[in-house]
């Protein structure tokens, strides 16, 4: 969002409100004067809380989520099979792609070559002129592919 637009001071004004209507500022000031004045009572229940929490975090990891029917270990995940063949797929296709890529230039190349060379001939007849357009606009076709890609 944008810092002016209408919708973002929407949202700030409607956080604000809530927030007054929630007495969190009042409730904010409540709990620290009561730490203040439990200073032991407040790091036990610190502690206490995080511990729960390590507890519960260690229990929801470790404690089966359903009940299992055999005491196979590789079941539990999923067949990787097709992603695998999938991936090889993938694997091939770019493979040949880059294939397709080298072979392009290669040809490019090559009809620079027969550019060069049917530009250094000294007198040109009219089937070199000819030759000598075709193989320029083959060497354009195939810069363009190569740009492209």
């Amino acid at each position: 969002m944008k810092k002016n637009s209408k919708s973002c001071r929407t949202l700030i004004y409607l956080s604000i409100r809530l927030l007054r209507w929630m007495k969190v500022k009042e409730w904010i000031a409540f709990g620290n004067q009561w730490a203040t004045l439990h200073p032991q009572r407040m790091v036990t229940y610190t502690i206490g809380t995080l511990f729960f929490l390590l507890v519960a975090g260690i229990a929801t990891t470790f404690l089966p989520t359903e009940p299992a029917t055999t005491g196979n270990v590789m079941n539990s995940f999923e067949d990787i099979e097709p992603m695998m063949s999938q991936l090889q797929v993938l694997r091939v296709r770019h493979r040949t792609n880059i294939d397709q890529y080298k072979n392009l230039i290669e040809r490019g190349k090559q009809e620079q070559r027969v550019l060069d060379s049917l530009i250094a001939v000294k007198h040109k007849s009219h089937e070199d002129s000819v030759r000598l357009a075709i193989a320029y606009r083959r060497l354009e076709i195939i810069t363009n592919n190569i740009k492209e890609e």
